[in-house]
């Protein structure tokens, strides 16, 4: 097969609380059991005082880009400009930001309201996200991009998820599972999603932005393929 390299670009150290971060890290993991071979590229490197913690990696080893090769750069909108200097461009176009890059770039983005470009989904929600028949006894909310009353706050009996609370992504699948009601202040989250799989019932306190979240494995082999025919030289036999 023809084997592409490509380089990652990560806008922030891995955080498995953000969807965005965690498609960064499985596109990388999709393309390698493609057989192409993928690195990461730290951008918030370049300011060594980046305050965001670094969790683990919950995925195969991935190297560190180390400035070699003639590789695709993939950048998400989190990474401005080129800062790698290619001229083998993805821009991957994970939110509503607006931006004007070079005729040259090859543009993806995850949903057709943030752009009209061929759509690249990576599943974000893992298999644990399910309904497994808990007593259901909590109420959960959560605000995220949103903003929520704080008199609702004070007069509500329920729990707050935030960026450190639960802990870990199997922590929250379970607090999902053992809940009887989830209010969103934020109109567009995966949450909803994690929430619908695990059987908790969503109430919604803002116009929802929807956002259909439908990946598909072809999206994948889908954008390798416009990587092969706009970029042919960078593909090598094996």
């Amino acid at each position: 097969m023809s084997r592409l390299e490509f380089v990652v670009w990560s806008p922030w150290p891995y955080f498995h609380r953000s969807a965005g971060m965690r498609s960064l890290f499985i596109l990388g993991n999709e393309l390698r059991k493609r057989g192409h071979s993928v690195k990461i590229a730290k951008a918030y490197s370049l300011n060594p005082a980046f305050p965001v913690p670094t969790d683990d990696i919950p995925f195969d080893e991935f190297d560190f880009w180390d400035g070699e090769s003639d590789a695709v750069h993939i950048y998400p909108e989190g990474v401005a400009d080129n800062p790698a200097q290619s001229d083998k461009v993805v821009r991957w176009v994970l939110s509503f930001r607006q931006h004007l890059w070079p005729s040259s770039d090859l543009i993806v983005t995850w949903s057709s309201k943030f752009m009209d470009a061929p759509i690249l989904q990576v599943e974000v929600v893992e298999p644990f996200f399910v309904d497994n028949g808990s007593v259901r006894t909590k109420k959960l909310f959560w605000v995220g991009k949103g903003r929520c009353p704080s008199d609702w706050i004070l007069n509500s009996q329920h729990t707050q998820i935030t960026y450190a609370w639960p802990e870990t992504r199997q922590e929250l699948a379970k607090e999902l599972q053992q809940a009887k009601e989830l209010v969103l202040f934020d109109p567009m989250t995966c949450l909803e999603e994690e929430a619908k799989r695990c059987g908790c019932p969503v109430r919604l306190m803002v116009e929802k932005i929807d956002i259909e979240y439908n990946p598909q494995p072809q999206q994948v082999d889908d954008f390798i393929a416009l990587a092969k025919e706009k970029w042919p030289l960078s593909t090598s036999g094996r």
